[in-house]
Formats: structure tokens, C-alpha cells, sequence
């Protein structure tokens, strides 16, 4: 259990860094209001760069379906900040909480 919360803690500290965010532009998939566009969104809301906010969006809603991409969502727009996202993800079932971790790996190696 302390080896997974110090992986989540780590993760957590880099997940919404990357710089401020740019501009904000039109957002072309806001229509389609699926999770991959509102954690994208939230992402970038929360001071994401477009690029990290959309490779977390892509492998977060690659990884997940149903009710648990959704709650990664939910978890991404509900944040007030980005200690109130690291705290909903702590609290995520497994499944949602893994793939938050998978995505902020993935994406700071792409990076």
C-alpha cells in the first residue's frame, strides 16, 4: 500500500504541470462531450499544456470504459485545483487510479 501511494503521489505532482497553459483555441470536440474532450479540457483548465492534456486524455480513455471513464472525467472536472484532482484520484476505484498513474508516465516520457 505505501509503494502504490508514494506512485500515486509522484504521478500526481507532475500530472498537471508542463508550463501554462497556452491560448485557448476553439475547442473542436467540445460538442461531442465524450471523457477523452472534458479531461482534455479539465486538463487544460487545471494548467496542463494542450499537449500533456491531450496524451492524458487519449491514454486515460484508451485504458478505461464505462463507468470508469466516466469517473475519470468526473474526477478531472470537478478538481477546483490540482491538489483536489490529486485527492479524487487517491480516491478512485483501482482501474481509474492505475490509469491516471499509466498516463502521467507515459506522457512525461513522451514528452
Amino acid at each position: 500500500m505505501r509503494s502504490a501511494g508514494a506512485l500515486a503521489a509522484l504521478f500526481l505532482a507532475a500530472c498537471a504541470s508542463g508550463g501554462a497553459p497556452d491560448a485557448p483555441g476553439p475547442d473542436l470536440n467540445a460538442a461531442s462531450g465524450g471523457a477523452d474532450a472534458r479531461i482534455r479540457d479539465g486538463m487544460a483548465r487545471l494548467g496542463a499544456s494542450p499537449a500533456r492534456g491531450e496524451c492524458f486524455a487519449a491514454r486515460i480513455a484508451g485504458a478505461l470504459d464505462g463507468e470508469d471513464e466516466e469517473e475519470a472525467a468526473r474526477i478531472v472536472e470537478d478538481a477546483a485545483d490540482r491538489r483536489a484532482m490529486r485527492a479524487g484520484v487517491l480516491a478512485a476505484p483501482g482501474p481509474v487510479r492505475r490509469a491516471f498513474i499509466g498516463a502521467n508516465f507515459g506522457c512525461s516520457l513522451a514528452q
